[in-house]
């Protein structure tokens, strides 16, 4: 009974020993980096960042809000193309119309990155009539001339 005690004693603390001395290993990559408002330079808190896979056929979506110096980190992501997507009330993203992407590659983590938001966009006044009194019930559409232009059979120069 002696032997059985101590052959237990000595498988169990071989294998705390060796439980202890293993390295963890994530397969997960860390990516962190900043929001910073352009023109001007200045971080955005509060930013939303959202990673989807490039593939619609791949799982695993990542987010993370950045904090008041702009800055984010999203850790344990799975290596792949993700589509970076940027949102805050009052900003859009700064990528010209094109989507942002990243690749992670596995055992590369990125800690530099660094995304631009612009203020959005606002239309104000007040519509009157003939004289000047405010009027209601008025409906106010705003569209690119560039995208009207386009349909009368004009070309914006800038879209080639």
């Amino acid at each position: 009974m002696k032997r059985f005690a101590l052959a237990f004693s000595f498988i169990l603390a071989t294998a705390f020993a060796f439980h202890n001395a293993a390295p963890e290993t994530t397969s997960g990559i860390t990516i962190q980096g900043v929001v910073l408002q352009v023109p001007g330079g200045q971080p955005i808190k509060k930013a939303n960042l959202q990673l989807r896979p490039h593939d619609a056929q791949s799982k695993g979506q990542y987010s993370a809000t950045t904090d008041t110096e702009g800055r984010f980190k999203i850790d344990d992501v799975k290596p792949g193309r993700y589509v970076v997507t940027l949102d805050h009330p009052g900003f859009v993203q700064a990528s010209r119309g094109r989507s942002t992407s990243i690749l992670l590659l596995p055992g590369q983590g990125k800690t530099d990155l660094v995304f631009h938001m612009q203020p959005a966009a606002v239309i104000t006044g007040k519509i009157v009539d003939l004289d000047g009194d405010p009027m209601r019930d008025v409906t106010v559409s705003a569209e690119r001339v560039a995208s009207a232009l386009r349909g009368m059979g004009f070309h914006d120069s800038r879209t080639k």
